[in-house]
């Protein structure tokens, strides 16, 4: 008999938090400080765009992978509606773009439909975890 009262999460510890946010925001500044110095044709910084893409999805990933302070189960509630919105979020775009609504108007890439998911999640998880929802 499996025991579904306490389920153990396999989240990074707490500092990933810290160590994702800095990777993202060195990932994110990096590549716009070389174009200011090395001005270069739009053309020529694809490859250099991809690896900076690339780390910031890596950095974000360790952010909303990681514990927070006090880890209980109205975070891992928090977590888990935040995760739910998220995904629904992608799929109702995704939806939308594929019989043409918006025509990839706003999100042209993967990349971009991640970011999109991320940011969903980090607003509705704090707010959640805020309280600002008063218990709902």
């Amino acid at each position: 008999i499996v025991n579904f009262t306490y389920m153990k999460s396999n989240l990074l510890p707490n500092y990933f938090k810290f160590i994702g946010a800095t990777t993202f925001a060195l990932a994110f500044i990096t590549p716009i400080v070389i174009g200011f110095i090395n001005q270069q044709a739009w053309v020529e910084t694809e490859s250099r765009r991809q690896i900076a893409q690339t780390i910031m999805l890596l950095g974000l990933s360790a952010f909303i992978l990681s514990k927070e302070k006090i880890e209980d189960e109205f975070i891992n509630a928090c977590r888990l509606k935040a995760f739910k919105v998220a995904f629904v979020s992608g799929i109702i775009y995704f939806l939308q773009d594929a019989f043409g609504t918006y025509s990839g108007a706003l999100i042209n890439s993967s990349f971009y439909l991640l970011m999109m998911q991320i940011g969903v999640y980090c607003i509705i998880f704090y707010i959640l975890k805020a309280g600002l929802t008063h218990g709902k």
